[in-house]
């Protein structure tokens, strides 16, 4: 972590040196904004300062004015970093420039507007050209598409003579509303006729109703009336009919005539009831009442008939005019359909006229607003001098770039431990495997002793010369094996050592572990059983043959395979020799009884066995041992690997007693401080406090 720090610092100082220092200013440009009904804005649309003062070709042009003719990435690369505009409160614009050239800090700005300007103004030239090149040439060609379409309307209102039309339909246009009103005036009559046929009516209320009707009777003196002859037997589309002449008497209201006839007829019947109160119905009085009364009675009965006369003329002009009305639809009909067939076209024509005409005016337009707001600014800009330069470098920074390697330096030193023990799928600590694979750890091996073997101890284990704190570290294991198996039924006389992987030190703890049994007193074996590539008799300068493979084929006891070593109580069985299916005798009748055997002549047995995983040696085995520890390389072994291996033995039915962490390197701090006792250093305190004491 220290070191991942220190290389962010360095990285930082690296950049420190080496970095092209940049400067900055900060530059004034006053603008003045006038609204105008045409401008240089609404015709050219170059407002946007901010989007073209720092473009690459306005940068370019401004520097070759300053004697800097390069491409835009050798600009960026040596000459400026970067060009940002910001507007102020007032409306004024500022210009910021980061250039790695000190020279730049006091020129570049106003060359930098006068470049802008002068591109603008470029600009505006050649477009103006080519709009009002292309755009008079446009609008002669749809001038002369407007002419032709005009002709065209013409001469299709001409051909179809549609003003003659349009003064016939408005004629023929009342001829439907005529017929509805003159249907619902129908209706009206029809209905007094009903009203009049009544049974029951006197003349008196005949003329009553027929009063109400006087003001829909619009009969004319001289009025002709065609209507049709009921008596004829004409079945024709033109049946025979009759002419009807209004005549004065048709016309008049004589109204005011039977109501004062009314009235007198009242009178005399009025008196004719006191008269008869007096006289008898013959009396010349009476009879002269009576013939008064039958006179006026008479007269009404002639208005009834007048009446009932302009009735029936008015009903029959109704229907007449109905008749006519009828005869006149088909021919409106007509005309209107033809009428709106031609309008239709006609719109057409008129409607790509007036888009062909449109165009133009809107052509006409541009070219107007183009020509007026050429010279007319809404924007005016004026350079107003530099108001910040730093002529001390602004980067790199110093405190920042302290502050960021630093950060960095920190995010590393935690980051990267922390990524590397997430990757790290291995075994590297006691507590992980206990949790992992719920065994008991017996106990540590630190990495000095198998370095020991490795550098050419061939022997392989731990004599009473050794450091005293690498023999205490299988001492430990003995004890926590003893202990564990003081509370299981199997007792630990016959041990099997295996790992899950090849070369991860099970010789180094059978045999050392062996050792400390013997140191014990008790009489200890310990037997190679990897058939195949057996080591174990090179760590006790033995023969490798005889030894178990001849004991298992029979062609040898075992008082003539085993040998003493040169440890008190300690004996070796070697694997013997190389037979082809020598490993099938593992799991015989032959090794079961040679393990009973072993039982009865040694206190302990300790079996080296080949790597579980991949090999079926430690399975066929572990049903004839009490039980199992298993050997875990620190920081090599995997997890799945030591998983596959441990459910593989437990589905078979093993007892472990636990496993034992070898090569765990004390080195590392977490180690160290979780191992303390198992170190050099503790030991070498304890023997000076030992020697001291004594």
């Amino acid at each position: 972590m220290v070191l991942l720090v220190c290389f962010a610092l360095m990285l930082g100082l690296t950049f420190y040196v080496y970095a092209k220092p940049v400067y900055y200013c900060k530059a004034l440009i006053g603008r003045d904004s006038f609204a105008l009904p045409i401008d240089d804005d609404t015709v050219y649309g170059q407002s946007a300062i901010h989007h073209h003062i720092a473009a690459p070709h306005i940068v370019q042009r401004a520097l070759r004015h300053l004697g800097i003719n390069e491409d835009w990435d050798d600009i960026m690369r040596f000459h400026i970093k970067k060009i940002s505009t910001s507007n102020t409160s007032l409306g004024d614009i500022e210009l910021h420039i980061y250039p790695y050239n000190k020279k730049l800090l006091h020129t570049l700005p106003e060359v930098l507007l006068e470049s802008y300007q002068e591109y603008l103004r470029e600009q505006r030239s050649k477009y103006r050209a080519k709009a009002m090149d292309r755009w008079d040439r446009e609008r002669v060609l749809i001038l002369e598409k407007i002419n032709h379409l005009s002709d065209l309307n013409y001469d299709f209102e001409q051909e179809q003579d549609l003003l003659r039309l349009e003064m016939e339909l408005q004629d023929l246009k009342q001829v439907v509303p005529l017929i509805n009103i003159n249907n619902n005036k129908l209706k009206i009559f029809e209905d007094y006729k009903d009203q009049l046929q009544r049974p029951g009516l006197d003349t008196v209320k005949k003329l009553s109703i027929l009063s109400t009707l006087n003001d829909d009777i619009n009969l004319t003196i001289g009025q002709i009336i065609q209507t049709r002859n009921n008596n004829s037997t004409s079945t024709g589309p033109n049946p025979s009919s009759e002419l009807l002449v209004v005549t004065p008497s048709l016309v008049g209201n004589n109204q005011e005539q039977w109501t004062k006839k009314l009235d007198q007829r009242l009178a005399i019947q009025a008196e004719i009831e006191e008269l008869e109160k007096k006289y008898l119905p013959g009396h010349p009085l009476m009879r002269t009442k009576l013939e008064e009364l039958d006179s006026i009675d008479s007269a009404l009965e002639r208005e009834l008939q007048s009446a009932m006369l302009r009735f029936e003329t008015e009903m029959r002009s109704i229907l007449d005019r109905r008749a006519r009305l009828t005869r006149e639809l088909p021919h409106y009909e007509e005309i209107r359909r033809r009428y709106d067939r031609l309008q239709n076209e006609n719109k057409q024509r008129n409607a790509g006229q007036l888009a062909w005409s449109g165009l133009y005016a809107s052509i006409s337009q541009s070219l107007a607003q183009l020509e007026w707001g050429s010279d007319k600014q809404r924007n005016r800009y004026q350079y107003l001098g530099l108001w910040e330069v730093k002529e001390v470098p602004i980067s790199p920074h110093r405190l920042k770039l302290a502050i960021y390697s630093l950060a960095v330096g920190l995010g590393l030193a935690l980051g990267v431990p922390l990524l590397l023990e997430y990757l790290d799928h291995t075994i590297s600590h006691v507590e992980q495997a206990e949790d992992e694979f719920q065994l008991r750890a017996l106990g540590i091996i630190p990495q000095v002793i198998e370095g020991n073997l490795i550098e050419g101890n061939s022997q392989g284990q731990i004599d009473k010369d050794a450091e005293r704190h690498l023999l205490e570290n299988f001492r430990v294991i003995r004890t926590n094996l003893l202990a564990n198996a003081s509370t299981t039924q199997n007792k630990p006389q016959i041990i099997m050592v295996a790992s899950a992987l090849p070369q991860e030190g099970k010789s180094l703890v059978s045999s050392n572990l062996a050792l400390s049994f013997a140191q014990m007193g008790e009489k200890t074996l310990i037997i190679d059983a990897d058939l195949r590539r057996g080591r174990l008799h090179r760590a006790f300068k033995a023969d490798s043959s005889p030894g178990l493979s001849h004991v298992l084929t029979g062609e040898k006891t075992i008082e003539e395979c085993v040998r003493p070593t040169k440890k008190e109580n300690l004996f070796i069985l070697p694997y013997g020799k190389h037979v082809e299916g020598v490993t099938e005798l593992l799991g015989s009748r032959s090794f079961i009884d040679t393990m009973a055997e072993l039982r009865t002549m040694y206190d302990r047995v300790i079996i080296d066995t080949p790597p579980a995983l991949g090999l079926s040696d430690a399975a066929m085995m572990h049903p004839f041992c009490d039980g199992i520890i298993m050997v875990i390389w620190s920081k090599r072994t995997s997890s799945k690997s030591l998983q596959i291996a441990v459910n593989s033995l437990r589905d078979n039915g093993a007892n472990f007693y636990g496993f034992v962490l070898n090569r765990l390197d004390l080195n590392d701090s977490t180690n160290y401080y979780n191992y303390y006792y198992y170190s050099t250093y503790y030991y070498q305190n304890y023997q000076v406090a030992e020697t001291a004491s004594s």
